[in-house]
């Protein structure tokens, strides 16, 4: 009789060793220069960067995302790995494995020196992992991420058109399509989305405009590819090269249309080495440090693995990245601080660029048209005497006794005239459309006499309910409300008060007053109502003033006020 026990203890001890074994030795020959990405097949290049794809893939995006993808997720994780196999096994090969790919992340993704002191440290969130590639053409070296040929006024005939060869276009490399329109751009890139135009040539930014997407074209290779990545056909002849066919055969005529290319060095593309950052959607485009930006699940991830290799290692280079990457995950964590009611943008056209955002009129038929202007501020124009309101109702900040909010304002209408500004905020204590603390405040901003944009960052302290805790809306200074008699001993305009019910700033009407048969009056019309209770005025005077207040019934009642 044969006796026999199974440890599966050691038995599943023996089963992890001998999957790490294999592991290391599918790493080690994994590791290598890619030249040719269609021929060597590696994980990891020489510098220890991690690629999405041992195998090749395709060489345009109109067929696939880029081959040589090689995310900071991946590399995060394989430092993150290799530090716990090392806790549990103490092999040195792994530790090893986890500094170096490290120092990947800070020579290739952060391309700058682990900082001395904890700040912000940015890295990209994907370079090339393989071999130099060139560049979708042409590159926004500012804003990579609308590069690509837009706007493009191409001949259809029953949705089939041919971008031309040579400078400027390049249509024999055609490298990825994506629609023809009649409208404008919303964002300045291949794959916005399109508003219809007004008459003027203004956006109408209240309805679609029409857009027809592309079915197939013939790239650079020779290839059909259709809008899904598959390739329908191959050794197409150098002169097909460029040609698009759209999803919509009835559309002929001349349409606006957004395209890219790949065009060799010699014509003016753009090489992107192996190492590089890059970007890949909508096009593989070069990434440059200003432009920089990390997964928030890879950083964490980071920032896990350099807290692990300094408690391993004690050295301090860890210790410090572990610190800088801690603040860029706090960073993250506020989740409004990049956000913006609306946004100063040289990159967007609507204004309508964060949350959930739109505008209405008063009176409602006069619409507004909308612009940038070269510094990216807004600009609002009117055909008419009008009042425009621009609204957002997803942005959330969260606020302290210090919060202030930052307003640019600038502008006068047609006859020179100044214009007025008011902003309104929503304070409430939860972070929820319906919590029962909401209250709206607003703030009268000073006149603009010049087209010259104005600064104001006001505290919060500043602003003043709109309405009472019952509800009952409180009557702000208005020149529209104010009337005068006794000209020319009066004068009154509106200017901007620092110390109101004590360190309040905000609008005031200001009255000088010359002789006592002056006076002026204050009117309720700017109310729905048209009238009021009033239980109390804020004022300020240089010497005693009569102040009257009549009743519904027509008393007019007088008061010596100092």
């Amino acid at each position: 009789m044969i006796h026999s026990t199974w440890d599966n203890e050691k038995d599943s001890s023996d089963n992890v060793l001998q999957l790490l074994s294999g592991h290391r030795c599918f790493l080690e020959r994994n590791t290598g220069e890619t030249i040719d990405a269609s021929k060597q097949h590696y994980v990891f290049n020489e510098q220890m960067v991690l690629s999405n794809n041992r195998h090749f893939i395709a060489a345009s995006m109109q067929e696939a995302q880029p081959n040589g993808d090689a995310p900071s997720e991946s590399g995060s994780l394989q430092i993150l790995g290799h530090c716990y196999v090392y806790m549990a096994t103490r092999d040195e090969w792994h530790l090893n494995m986890a500094k170096k790919i490290f120092q990947a992340f800070v020579d290739y993704f952060y391309q700058e020196p682990v900082p001395d002191t904890p700040r912000m440290y940015i890295s990209n969130w994907l370079v090339n992992g393989k071999e130099p590639v060139l560049a979708n053409y042409p590159i926004d070296w500012e804003s990579p991420t609308h590069s690509g040929f837009k706007r493009v006024i191409l001949p259809y005939t029953n949705g089939l058109t041919k971008v031309p060869h040579g400078s400027p276009y390049f249509g024999e490399y055609l490298d990825k399509a994506t629609f023809a329109y009649v409208g404008e751009l919303t964002w300045d890139a291949i794959n916005a989305s399109v508003q219809a135009v007004k008459a003027d040539g203004s956006i109408d930014w209240s309805n679609d405009g029409q857009q027809y997407d592309i079915d197939w074209i013939i790239n650079w290779e020779g290839k059909k590819i259709d809008w899904d990545g598959n390739v329908l056909s191959t050794g197409h002849s150098e002169d097909e090269k460029g040609t698009m066919q759209l999803k919509d055969t009835s559309i002929t005529g001349d349409y606006k249309t957004n395209f890219a290319g790949k065009v060799p060095v010699e014509f003016g593309g753009y090489l992107m080495p192996t190492n590089s950052a890059w970007h890949n959607r909508p096009l593989n485009v070069p990434v440059t440090k200003g432009n920089f930006g990390n997964a928030a699940d890879a950083e964490q991830w980071f920032c896990d693995g350099a807290y692990l290799l300094w408690k391993l290692t004690g050295d301090d280079l860890y210790y410090r990245a572990w610190q800088c990457s801690l603040e860029t995950c706090k960073s993250y964590s506020e989740i409004d601080l990049y956000d913006r009611f609306f946004r100063k943008s040289t990159s967007d056209k609507s204004p309508f660029t964060d949350g959930i955002s739109y505008d209405y009129f008063y009176p409602g038929e006069q619409e507004a048209s909308y612009s940038r202007d070269a510094e990216g501020y807004i600009v609002i124009e009117q055909s008419a005497a009008a009042q425009t309101t621009l609204e957002q109702q997803a942005v959330w900040f969260r606020i302290s006794k210090d919060s202030k909010v930052r307003t640019q304002f600038g502008g006068i209408d047609n006859a020179s005239n100044p214009l007025r500004a008011r902003i309104r905020l929503t304070l409430s204590q939860q972070k929820t459309d319906n919590d029962p603390s909401a209250r709206e405040y607003q703030y009268e901003l000073p006149p603009s006499t010049s087209t010259a944009v104005q600064t104001y960052d006001l505290p919060l302290s500043s602003l003043t309910p709109v309405t009472d805790l019952n509800g009952k809306e409180y009557f702000m200074a208005d020149l529209r409300s104010v009337y005068t008699y006794g000209e020319p001993d009066v004068s009154t305009s509106m200017m901007t008060d620092y110390n109101i019910l004590g360190s309040r700033q905000g609008s005031v009407n200001h009255t000088v007053f010359t002789s006592d048969s002056a006076g002026m009056g204050i009117g309720f019309w700017l109310l729905d109502a048209g009238t009021s209770v009033l239980n109390s005025i804020t004022y300020k005077a240089t010497r005693q003033v009569e102040i009257g207040i009549e009743d519904d019934n027509g008393w007019r009642w007088h008061e010596v006020v100092y």
